[in-house]
């Protein structure tokens, strides 16, 4: 199997069938970036550390039979950016999910979906989704771990940590 041009459901099966591991994946796709980065330039940050503590964590859910398809599949986000927003502020009465951007389906490319949650910066608001993710810890995303605040409320002026 040539892992780099491996379609997702190969490597899916390649994991569950114990060929190989999700840090190795990891591991292997970081060297691809290290050697090709310099002539794309298509990465902002490269988060190494990250990537390998997530593939090891990736790699004890697939122990515990507990993967989805995506668990332990290396990719690269648009811009590598997410955030993180409590629950109990995606909940609120005043957060919607837009569908249309001037008054056309927001393409493809940008996901489809955009959150809108106008008490907070706009940098809480992920602009066009592709995944929205539940999780019982908190990870600080592309402009938290940059300094800015956790929570972000703009009435409160969050902005910095």
């Amino acid at each position: 199997m040539d892992i780099a041009f491996s379609t997702i459901k190969e490597l899916r099966k390649a994991l569950d069938d114990r060929q190989v591991s999700a840090v190795e994946l990891a591991k292997f796709f970081l060297a691809r970036i290290k050697k090709f980065e310099p002539q794309l330039h298509a990465f902002i940050t490269i988060t190494e550390e990250e990537a390998l503590k997530q593939a090891d964590e990736a790699d004890e859910a697939i122990a515990k039979g507990e993967q989805s398809m995506l668990t332990g599949i290396p990719y690269a986000a648009k811009d590598n950016y997410s955030t993180n927003v409590p629950r109990e502020d995606v909940e609120r009465d005043d957060v919607f999910l837009a569908f249309e951007l001037e008054d056309k389906p927001i393409p493809r490319e940008h996901g489809y979906i955009r959150l809108i949650i106008p008490h907070l910066y706009a940098w809480k608001t992920s602009k066009f989704l592709t995944e929205i993710e539940f999780s019982e810890k908190d990870k600080p995303g592309f402009w938290e771990v940059r300094g800015y605040n956790n929570h972000g409320d703009a009435f409160k002026e969050e902005r910095y940590s």
